[in-house]
């Protein structure tokens, strides 16, 4: 699977929802659950502000937009990942991974977007070699527009994290995860701000292929590539076999076992 998105309710016990920032020599400690309008302006001022180089399409320092952001190194965000269900939900980006692997949610990024501000669009920036996915957490700050816009290859989903963290009583929260390999953007906000914590997805090790996870069809096909090979007029001289693959994994793995030999 490609993308998952939903809402779930913050439980206020063990301090839910709680985001201790630096601000210059200062520590705030912020209840994004229940945010007040002295919260959200004390994070804004707290922030970096940032703009968009149009031409380039990336983000630089400046005051071009009306958003924000900060480092992994400037804050520490606490949402119970289980309890909340956010771990059972990024389960779902594992299709073809060993299920075992325990995963690490990495704080990347805050970010605050205000009326009119935007994001162009690209793919999650990381270097992991462990990292399989992005999970997008938004806070129950009234906001209107900033929808994500994610894709991967012809589909493309629709993440309305205002309207989700809006239609109801309680606070919750809205995120998305989807494949780290995925492009995504957000369009203009037109009301309040959207605030987001971006989590990069890892495993603790490599992840390798787990054959219990492989669907009949693919069965099917190992076995017709088993007889393809095993004839003597295939590759009579040895070779490579290689096919596409829609995204990108983090394996590792021995290219020199999957060369094709012929004996004599």
């Amino acid at each position: 699977m490609a993308h998952t998105s939903d809402s779930c309710i913050i439980s206020t016990i063990d301090n839910n929802g709680i985001l201790v920032c630096r601000r210059g020599k200062n520590t705030l400690c912020i209840d994004l659950s229940r945010p007040s309008s002295s919260d959200v302006l004390s994070l804004t001022q707290a922030c970096e502000p940032i703009a968009l180089d149009v031409e380039r399409n990336e983000t630089i320092c400046g005051t071009y937009l009306n958003a924000w952001k900060m480092d992994c190194s400037s804050f520490i965000p606490h949402i119970d990942m289980r309890a909340s269900g956010l771990e059972d939900a990024v389960q779902r980006l594992r299709e073809g991974f060993d299920v075992d692997e325990q995963i690490v949610f990495e704080p990347h990024q805050l970010n605050m977007y205000g009326a009119g501000s935007y994001y162009k669009g690209g793919k999650s920036k990381s270097s992991h070699k462990r990292m399989f996915g992005t999970l997008v957490v938004a806070f129950p700050i009234k906001h209107e527009g900033g929808l994500m816009i994610v894709r991967q290859g012809e589909k493309e989903w629709a993440f309305d994290s205002g309207s989700l963290t809006s239609s109801h009583k309680e606070p919750y929260i809205a995120y998305t995860a989807f494949c780290h390999t995925a492009e995504h953007e957000i369009l203009p906000v037109t009301y309040g701000y959207r605030i987001t914590i971006t989590y990069n997805l890892l495993v603790n090790t490599p992840p390798a292929f787990s054959p219990s996870v492989f669907s009949s069809d693919i069965t099917m096909l190992k076995a017709m590539i088993s007889t393809l090979i095993q004839g003597r007029n295939f590759l009579p001289d040895g070779g490579s076999l290689g096919f596409g693959l829609r995204y990108k994994y983090p394996i590792q793995y021995d290219s020199s076992s999957l060369l094709i030999s012929r004996a004599d």
